[in-house]
C-alpha cells in the first residue's frame, strides 16, 4: 500500500464522528498526575507493594499514536486501527486491573485457548439429525464494546472478581473507569483525538474486556431459548456453533439484538465442512472428523532453514509444526498433510534427508510423562551472530547461575517494510542512550563526544546539562567537567539518539558499550578488563 493511499485511508477511518472526536487540549499531564494519585492511594493502602508502585508511576507519558494494519484478507484493504500504548499513563495500571479481571474469564465455558483445547471439547459433541456446523463472527469488536456497559457486566460479576482482590468495588470501578474512559486519547500525526466509543485496540484491558462482554451476551441471548445451541466455542470475537438448523436465524437475531453496536455476522457449513482457527471442522454421521487448515492467504512462509538463527531452534519449528499438524488432524488426514508438510519445508529451504528424518523422529517418538523439567533462572534476550554467541555463552553464560538466553536476529520484518507508526520528536524521546559531540571553540576545534543515558525526556536532560554547565557545577557529568575545564561548548542542536531500551539495567549496560566502542569519548574510560562483566549484565 503507497503512503498517500495508507493517509488517506487514515483520515477516512479518524472521519467517523461516531467513534472519534478531534480535540485541542493536549490532557496528558492530568491523566499522568490522576494515575499517579491512584498508584500512590493503592500503594499506601497495601494493595501493591514498592516494586509495583515504581513500576506504575510515571512521569513520561506520552499520547499513543494510532495507525492502520491493512486487512490483506478482505477487498480494498481496509485498516485495523492500532493504539501503540505503551506509554500511556495507565499502561501498568491497566494491566493491573486486567490481571484482576481475568479470574471472570478463566471460568467461562465457552472460552477454548487453542485448537488442542477446542479438539478436546468437540470430540464429545453427538450430533442430532437437523444440526449444523456453523460460525458466528464480530464486526470489529475492540471498536464497538460500550464502556458503559463492560462497567455495568463487571458490576454483575462482582461476587466472581472480589475474589482477587481486596479493593472495594467502588474504588475498582473508580480506576477501571479511569482506565476505560479518561484514557481513550490518541495521536495522529500533529492531531489529537479522543476515541468516544469503543476500546483501543493496544490498550492492554482491551482483550479481558472483550471476554467478558461476549461471554455475558452468550449468557444472556441462550438463557432466552427454549432450545440452546448444543456446543458453543469461542476464541476472541469467533464463535462456533453446533446448532439445530431451524433455529439459526434466532441465534443471529438474538445475538444482533444485544446491542445495536455488537453485530454479527454469521457462515453456514460447505459440504459438511467449516473452519474455525486452523482446523477444519466436517461432520460425520453423528460426530465429528477434525483436520489442519490453512486460510487462503496464508503464505506458508516458515523460519527459513538457512536464517541467521540458532539451529536448534529452527529444527524445533519444523519439528513443533508436524507435531501439531498431526496431532490436530485425524489419521486419514494423515498422508495428504504429510505432502503438505514436506512441501512447505522445502519452500522453506529445509533438506530433503532432514525432512524424513523430522517425519521418522514425529511417527516414532516414545509418548513420556510430561515433567516440568525445564530449566530455572530467567531469560534475556540478545542477538545471535554464528560462532561468537554460542563461545560467548559457554565462557559467560554458563559460569553464571539462574541466567539463560533467549537468541533474536539482528535483522527483522521491521526493517523490511514501511514504519505505519508516526515516530515522535526527538525532544520528546525517553529510554534513550544519546551522544553529544564537543564543538570546541570557534579556533579550537574538539573531536571529543559524550554518551549518557536517560528515562526522563530527551529534552529535560539536554536542559540539566546546560544547567549544570551554567551553574558551574562540574561534579554531575563528565560533559559539564568537559565543558567548565576547557571552556568548550557542547553541541546541543545536534544530539544523536544511539538507542533505546526500556529496561533500565540493559540501558545503562549498553550505554558502556557505545562508551567502549567510541575511543573518542569524554566519559570515563573503561579498561579491557571490564568488558567481559559488562557482557555479562547485558543478559542479566
Amino acid at each position: 500500500m503507497e503512503r498517500d493511499q495508507y493517509n488517506i485511508k487514515m483520515c477516512d477511518l479518524l472521519s467517523d464522528r461516531n467513534t472519534y472526536r478531534r480535540v485541542r487540549t493536549n490532557p496528558i499531564s492530568t491523566l499522568q498526575t490522576k494515575n499517579n494519585e491512584l498508584v500512590k492511594w493503592l500503594n499506601n493502602n497495601n494493595f501493591i507493594d514498592d516494586r509495583e508502585k515504581n513500576k506504575m508511576i510515571t512521569y513520561t507519558a506520552q499520547l499513543p499514536s494510532i495507525y492502520g494494519l491493512p486487512k490483506i484478507h478482505k477487498p480494498n484493504l481496509p485498516l485495523r486501527p492500532i493504539t501503540s500504548s505503551m506509554k500511556v499513563p495507565c499502561y501498568e495500571l491497566s494491566k493491573y486491573v486486567g490481571r484482576i479481571l481475568q479470574c471472570a474469564t478463566t471460568t467461562s465455558s465457552y472460552s477454548v485457548k487453542n485448537s488442542f483445547e477446542f479438539i478436546e471439547k468437540a470430540k464429545l459433541v453427538k450430533f442430532q439429525n437437523n444440526d449444523v456446523l456453523v460460525s458466528y463472527d464480530v464486526v470489529s469488536l475492540f471498536t464497538n464494546i460500550p464502556t458503559q456497559l463492560a462497567i455495568t457486566i463487571v458490576k454483575k460479576r462482582w461476587e466472581t472478581i472480589k475474589e482477587n482482590t481486596k479493593l472495594s468495588q467502588n474504588k475498582f470501578l473508580e480506576i477501571l473507569d479511569f482506565c476505560l474512559k479518561d484514557n481513550n486519547y490518541l495521536q495522529y500525526k500533529d492531531d489529537i483525538y479522543k476515541q468516544i466509543f469503543g476500546m483501543p485496540m493496544g490498550n492492554p484491558l482491551s482483550p479481558t474486556i472483550a471476554d467478558l462482554v461476549l461471554d455475558y451476551l452468550l449468557d444472556e441471548c441462550f438463557e432466552k431459548m427454549i432450545e440452546k445451541p448444543r456446543f458453543v466455542a469461542k476464541y476472541v470475537d469467533d464463535i462456533f456453533a453446533v446448532i439445530n438448523k431451524d433455529k439459526i436465524e434466532e441465534v443471529l437475531r438474538s445475538l444482533n439484538g444485544f446491542h445495536p453496536k455488537i453485530q454479527f455476522t454469521i457462515e453456514m457449513e460447505k459440504n459438511f465442512e467449516i473452519a474455525f482457527l486452523d482446523v477444519k471442522i466436517r461432520r460425520q454421521n453423528d460426530s465429528l472428523m477434525f483436520n489442519w487448515h490453512q486460510k487462503d492467504t496464508a503464505s506458508g512462509r516458515l523460519i527459513n532453514f538457512r536464517s541467521n538463527h540458532p539451529k536448534h531452534i529452527i529444527l524445533n519449528t519444523a519439528s513443533n509444526l508436524i507435531s501439531k499438524i498431526f496431532t490436530i488432524s485425524d489419521t486419514c488426514f494423515h498422508r495428504t498433510n504429510e505432502e503438505k508438510i514436506i512441501k512447505m519445508l522445502r519452500d522453506n529451504g529445509f533438506p530433503s534427508t532432514l525432512i524424513r528424518s523430522l517425519l521418522f523422529k514425529h511417527k516414532n517418538k516414545i509418548p513420556q510423562t510430561k515433567k516440568d523439567d525445564r530449566p530455572t533462572g530467567y531469560y534475556n534476550s540478545v542477538i545471535f551472530v554464528p560462532g561468537l554467541t554460542e563461545n560467548f555463552k559457554k565462557s559467560i553464560v554458563n559460569k553464571t547461575k539462574n541466567i539463560l538466553m533467549a537468541y533474536k536476529p539482528n535483522m527483522t520484518l521491521s526493517h523490511l517494510f514501511t514504519k505505519l507508526k508516526n515516530k515522535p520528536e526527538k525532544d520528546k524521546a525517553t529510554d534513550v542512550i544519546y551522544k553529544i559531540n564537543c564543538k570546541g571553540k570557534p579556533n579550537e576545534p574538539c573531536n571529543l563526544c559524550y554518551i549518557g543515558t536517560t528515562k526522563q525526556f530527551l529534552r529535560q536532560r539536554m536542559s540539566n546539562h546546560k544547567s549544570d554547565i551554567k551553574s558551574n557545577n562540574p561534579g554531575k557529568t563528565a560533559l559539564a567537567s568537559h565543558a567548565i575545564e576547557y571552556g568548550h561548548t557542547p553541541d546541543f542542536e545536534d544530539v544523536k539518539v544511539l538507542q533505546t531500551e526500556r529496561h533500565t539495567s540493559k540501558r545503562y549496560t549498553l550505554e558502556t558499550l557505545h562508551i567502549i566502542n567510541n575511543k573518542n569519548n569524554m566519559n570515563r574510560k573503561l579498561d579491557t578488563q571490564n568488558i567481559s562483566s559488562v557482557y555479562c549484565s547485558l543478559v542479566s
